[in-house]
């Protein structure tokens, strides 16, 4: 007895989003189990893996350029006098600027 089940025919309905939706999913799973390693080392993993810092810079404040602080306090205060509102920290924008020219930039 011949079934009515048709493979070979595909019609665009309701449920074709999630066909689409489930089939991304099992392919991004496929490809996280399988090259796990790979992607590790290029960064992309959803695992708690210890990163590999160069430990040796200096604090902000004392390693910004003078130019990136002029930057940072101008936008600062065209921000606070044109718009009413402070993106950075009142502090820190005080801090830099008195900026002087550092001894090991970043």
């Amino acid at each position: 007895m011949k079934s009515s089940h048709q493979v070979n025919h595909f019609e665009v309905n309701w449920a074709t989003p999630l066909l689409i939706m489930a089939l991304a999913s099992t392919f991004i799973i496929i490809v996280q189990v399988v090259f796990e390693d790979l992607l590790q080392d290029w960064g992309f993993t959803m695992k708690g893996k210890d990163i590999i810092v160069d430990e040796d810079l200096p604090p902000f404040l004392e390693a910004v350029g003078l130019r990136q602080a002029d930057e940072i306090v101008m936008e600062a205060q065209n921000c606070k006098f044109n718009y009413g509102f402070e993106i950075h920290d009142p502090r820190i924008v005080e801090k830099l600027d008195y900026t002087v020219m550092p001894k090991k930039q970043i």
